[in-house]
């Protein structure tokens, strides 16, 4: 994040229609919700910005085990979880956990590979999510940069290997910063 740069509450829908946030939340029941955080070195100044985006998005949330779930996910040259969709049941404990991330920093900046690492570890079954009983699945990525590596076949997997999974996780996508050419092949058919 560039000194001054602000977060656009808006996102994407399939395949390009900007519409608010909470448009995008209310009109999914119970859904299980990923936060991709930018944790690279180019976001330290806006880390926090990122976080109080989380914290107030979550407090608007109705979280449960039967409800909202949500994860959080921090990346840069490598992806970490910092919780997974079924690690908390309650807001206060995913607003608790989110004010005491820190900010991992790191070069480069690989999103494709975090987008697979979610897709292979945190939408599945033992992570919480309950796409197999047709919840919906919503990935919000907090970026900050141009990635290094390829988010092309990513992005490729909406027809193929995102069947089933992605009918809403592509559905928001936040994207924090001035890098158009990823939210243009994030939200191609």
């Amino acid at each position: 994040l560039e000194p001054g740069a602000r977060i656009v509450e808006s996102c994407r829908i399939y395949p390009t229609i900007p519409v608010p946030l909470y448009l995008c939340l209310n009109s999914l029941t119970c859904p299980d919700i990923v936060f991709l955080l930018d944790g690279s070195d180019g976001t330290r100044n806006g880390f926090p910005a990122m976080l109080d985006f989380v914290e107030r998005v979550v407090k608007k949330l109705n979280v449960g085990e039967n409800n909202d779930r949500v994860s959080v996910v921090q990346y840069g040259r490598d992806a970490e979880v910092h919780f997974y969709l079924n690690t908390y049941t309650t807001r206060e404990d995913i607003v608790d956990s989110v004010r005491g991330l820190r900010h991992r920093g790191g070069r480069p900046l690989n999103t494709g590979a975090a987008l697979q690492y979610v897709r292979d570890n945190v939408f599945t079954n033992s992570s919480g999510s309950r796409r197999l009983q047709g919840v919906p699945q919503m990935l919000i990525l907090l970026n900050g940069g141009r990635s290094f590596d390829n988010v092309d076949t990513p992005a490729s997997w909406r027809k193929s290997q995102w069947e089933g999974m992605l009918c809403s996780c592509w559905m928001a996508l936040m994207v924090l910063e001035v890098d158009s050419q990823l939210c243009e092949t994030l939200s191609k058919e």
